[in-house]
């Protein structure tokens, strides 16, 4: 705002108000691994509000959303996913 107490009054006042809200640090939400002989169990949190599970052949990019199927059980999501000669990465991300 700027403030003036005439028109014709050569002071000026300048008065400035800056109000911030700071958003609290959340951690991303972490993949946990389970194994079996032919397949891989993939999980992470049912509250990971917005995150989807990509995919990529290598770990420098070419990230695409996974195409397994995804459950939910006990507050966990979590995907099976088939054991294979290719090597494949996973990460959870928010688009």
């Amino acid at each position: 705002e700027v403030h003036q107490s005439a028109p014709d009054s050569s002071d000026l006042r300048f008065s400035l108000q800056l109000a911030a809200l700071l958003q609290p640090t959340v951690a991303p939400p972490k993949l946990a691994l389970g194994s079996g002989p032919d397949r891989i169990r993939l999980a992470w949190p049912q509250t990971s509000v917005g995150f989807q599970l990509q995919e990529s052949a290598s770990p420098d990019g070419g990230w695409r959303t996974s195409e397994e199927s995804v459950g939910t059980e006990s507050g966990v999501n979590f995907t099976i996913v088939p054991t294979t000669n290719a090597t494949r990465f996973y990460r959870l991300s928010k688009p």
